[in-house]
């Protein structure tokens, strides 16, 4: 979204912000006069300086912000993640049924906690603020670029009739033709003045013609002779003059070519833009949720007494509310740090962004033969590291309660595509597996296979059991289902498996597909016996 947005500004800032371009002259009056009278050339650069105007603008009111709203957004994730983890040392104490309410102890805890919500509201407000001057700037440069589009609208088939290479072209060569007749005329006049045997039988004289090419001429008369030193010296002046004019032709074609990428992009710049107020607003949302749950959790902490007690933290359920909230802003940090690094605008680019680490991003996962993805992203990523405790995972047990389930996920760490992994365990252990950027034990690099250049279908991995499935015969098989059938029948024999080869031996299997498809990246999950729909 971000990068398709830079780009179009970018772009645009290409475009000349003055008519002094539209206005190019060329040593030749044919041109020169064929530009200026031109209706259209009017047209194109009316039409163009508003869009680079409009850019201008939009880059100091909106891309900048944007990206130092970005640091702001790491810094208030980063302080977050910390006030949330001393929060919930402030809330154990204050919710530990030994420890009295009017304690101390509670009533420091009481106060550090109420002074962590002061700080985390306190942050906030500066960041709403920014979000509203932002949003306001999009909303602005929006109207702006509907305005454009129709611009670009009108101005598109003038440039396809009008202002191609071939029609700029054309009056130049035209000119040159002229010019380059005329001295040949000249040459073959003065030819026929001297074709005797007299100049026959003299010695001959090469000339060498800037843009007529080598001719042997015999003993020359000297009016022929003046007549080409005053030719050559016209022309070293004609061609500084026309390299001139040539330059400023070469960067109205280019405008021109910008002008039709920019024709070509409006559509998706409307939709990133769309895309950018509603991302915009939701970060609002959640800051302004943050700050009502803040307000509401200081009058809790106010209305606490001697005979009044919150729930104890050490149920399950508050301990998985604390870490989703962590883990979020921990997301949250990551995603903003990302952007604020890699900022197509090279002027914006702030020069202290953070440094980034192997962050982890979970791309897809499978548990029990049911897609987890977005639950599996809540409880399993701890930003630079993914921690899978299998005995306090909270999953919907499907259709396999009470029975042994697998979890299988397609992960990565940093923004390499080719660093793609799969990790897969049995959950049922008690064990807790830990996956970093420099240790993943037990992973494997996932295979991402294609059947052939023409396929829609990207196998990135397969996991039936607690294997990941390698088989080049049988990614094809499953490729071509996906294709031909939209389903898979999950069993031993879609998978080459035999008793000699089970993946879980004795146990009932389910399977995770890891695949993209006309670029979008999904996962298939299913129960063996069951069936798998792409």
């Amino acid at each position: 979204m971000f990068v398709g947005l830079q780009s179009y500004v970018k772009s645009a800032l290409k475009i000349p912000k003055t008519d002094e371009l539209f206005k190019a002259t060329y040593p030749f009056e044919g041109l020169n006069l064929w530009i200026q009278t031109q209706p259209e050339y009017d047209q194109l650069y009316k039409s163009l300086i508003p869009i680079h105007e409009h850019c201008e603008t939009f880059l100091k009111d909106g891309i900048d912000p944007m990206i130092g709203l970005a640091h702001a957004i790491a810094n208030y994730a980063g302080n977050a993640t910390v006030f949330l983890e001393e929060l919930k040392k402030q809330m154990d104490i204050i919710c530990d049924k030994k420890i009295p309410t009017r304690s101390d102890e509670a009533m420091e805890a009481k106060m550090n906690a109420k002074e962590i919500l002061t700080a985390l509201q306190e942050e906030a407000q500066e960041t709403n603020q920014k979000l509203m001057k932002i949003t306001e700037a999009i909303g602005l440069f929006k109207s702006q670029t509907e305005s454009d589009a129709a611009a670009l609208k009108i101005l598109k088939p003038i440039l396809d009739e009008k202002f191609s290479e071939k029609h700029l072209d054309s009056p130049m060569t035209k000119h040159m033709e002229e010019t380059r007749e005329c001295i040949r005329n000249l040459i073959k006049n003065q030819q026929q003045t001297v074709m005797s045997q007299e100049y026959l039988n003299s010695y001959k004289w090469i000339w060498d013609f800037p843009g007529v090419g080598g001719l042997l001429l015999p003993w020359a008369s000297e009016d022929m002779k003046e007549a080409l030193r005053n030719y050559v010296a016209k022309y070293d002046k004609y061609k500084i003059m026309v390299a001139q004019g040539d330059q400023e032709r070469a960067h109205l074609l280019k405008s021109i070519d910008t002008a039709r990428g920019l024709i070509e992009n409006i559509d998706g710049v409307m939709n990133h833009l769309d895309e950018a107020k509603k991302s915009l607003d939701n970060i609002f949302n959640g800051m302004v949720m943050m700050n009502t749950s803040c307000s509401t959790l200081r009058k809790k902490l106010e209305s606490i007494d001697g005979n009044v007690k919150t729930e104890a933290h050490g149920s399950s359920m508050s301990n998985l509310y604390i870490s989703m909230a962590v883990t979020s802003w921990n997301n949250v940090l990551e995603v903003a740090r990302s952007f604020a690094k890699h900022g197509i605008i090279e002027e914006a680019t702030d020069t202290n962004t953070p440094t980034r680490r192997g962050q982890a991003v979970i791309l897809a996962a499978s548990y029990g033969g049911q897609t987890v993805t977005d639950l599996a992203k809540m409880q399993l990523n701890y930003g630079t590291k993914i921690v899978i405790s299998t005995k306090d995972l909270i999953f919907p047990p499907g259709t396999l309660k009470g029975k042994p389930k697998a979890l299988s996920i397609l992960y990565r760490f940093g923004d390499d595509p080719d660093s793609w992994r799969t990790f897969t365990c049995d959950t049922g252990t008690e064990q807790v597996h830990t996956l970093t950027a420099d240790n993943s034990h037990g992973s494997e690099v996932a295979v991402n296979f294609r059947k052939d250049k023409s396929s829609r279908y990207k196998i990135h991995a397969i996991v039936y059991g607690l294997r990941q499935i390698t088989d080049k015969a049988v990614l094809n098989q499953v490729a071509s289902s996906a294709e031909i059938a939209g389903a898979l029948l999950v069993n031993n024999a879609s998978f080459c498996v035999n008793s000699s080869n089970d993946p879980w031996l004795g146990k009932l299997k389910t399977a995770a597909i890891f695949y993209t498809v006309d670029g979008v990246l999904a996962c298939a999950s299913g129960v063996e016996g069951g069936a798998i729909v792409f």
